[in-house]
């Protein structure tokens, strides 16, 4: 159960989820999953104690955990400098041999925290890169600020040759959608460009046209059907309506004032805002480091 508090109207986590899913469900060249939530109100020895998310627990059969893989759940803002600090900031959900030391996934952390640059076909070979690219792209759209650093899933694989490379699923994801963690709106978060994965941000940095690339062809892909603005208010409209409708909404708000001011007008402005500012930033990402690359050919010639 997932009481919501800091949820402001009660719809980023819903709706977080579903695009998840949904970006999920269309990349044919990766496993990537997620959780589901549905609402229910609650009572507790007879008494109303609100609306609440029911998840599906994140565990190795929801997410189809292999036996040979290993799960791991980031669970804090630490940096994880030592292997011997890794406990402090992961937690390992499976392996079949759970006395695991946490050094499978140090070599992850190790990588995109300890070291300013990166070698690309090193750290690339760290990443499930079909995933890494659609983890990249559901942050910076929903401007899940509190999923940079923390709050992701991670499924370690090893490949024939013994080394691992990482899929990455979020979850917790009430700072999204300009929805701060206090449970504040933040309209400006529409333009943000600082909410990049760990991965991503490093990899882009050591290749920027390769990732500004990949990453634009995957946008323009999932705007053809998956993130439209109209697909997006249609489960915004059915979730409110829902709220609404059963008059779950004013019960909730009896039991539990809002902390701050809450429009449900906000969440549609930001999204199509924010999915406007990303059509933009993604095609002038790339071209800005294709117009380099012509410039450097162009001189060496």
């Amino acid at each position: 159960l997932n009481s919501l508090y800091d949820d402001a109207g009660l719809i980023h986590n819903m709706l977080s989820y579903r695009i998840w899913n949904d970006i999920s469900a269309s990349n044919v060249h990766t496993r990537e999953g997620g959780t589901n939530m549905e609402y229910a109100e609650v009572f507790y020895d007879n008494q109303y104690v609100g609306i609440y998310g029911v998840l599906e627990r994140m565990d190795k059969k929801e997410l189809n955990v292999k036996r040979s893989e290993k799960l791991y759940k980031y669970i804090d803002f630490y940096v994880p400098v030592t292997l011997s600090m890794m406990p402090e900031c992961f937690e390992l959900k499976y392996s079949k041999d759970m006395d695991d030391d946490m050094g499978t996934m140090f070599l992850w952390a190790d990588m995109f925290w300890n070291h300013e640059t990166v070698d690309y076909d090193e750290a690339a070979g760290l990443v499930n890169m079909p995933n890494a690219i659609d983890s990249n792209i559901f942050t910076m759209l929903t401007c899940a600020t509190d999923n940079i650093y923390k709050n992701q899933y991670y499924i370690a694989t090893k490949d024939t040759k013994g080394s691992y490379s990482f899929t990455e699923i979020p979850w917790d994801l009430n700072g999204t959608w300009g929805n701060e963690y206090s449970g504040e709106y933040r309209p400006w978060y529409a333009e943000d460009t600082d909410t990049w994965t760990l991965a991503m941000k490093k990899l882009y940095e050591s290749n920027p046209l390769k990732i500004s690339a990949l990453t634009l062809d995957r946008w323009q892909e999932l705007r053809a059907g998956v993130i439209t603005i109209d697909r997006i208010n249609a489960c915004l409209d059915r979730y409110f309506s829902y709220l609404h409708d059963s008059g779950a909404y004013a019960r909730n708000e009896a039991k539990w004032p809002a902390r701050f001011p809450w429009d449900d007008r906000y969440i549609y402005e930001y999204a199509d805002k924010r999915i406007s500012f990303l059509d933009t930033y993604y095609k002038e990402l790339y071209d800005r480091e294709e117009s380099k690359l012509a410039e450097t050919e162009s001189t060496a010639r």
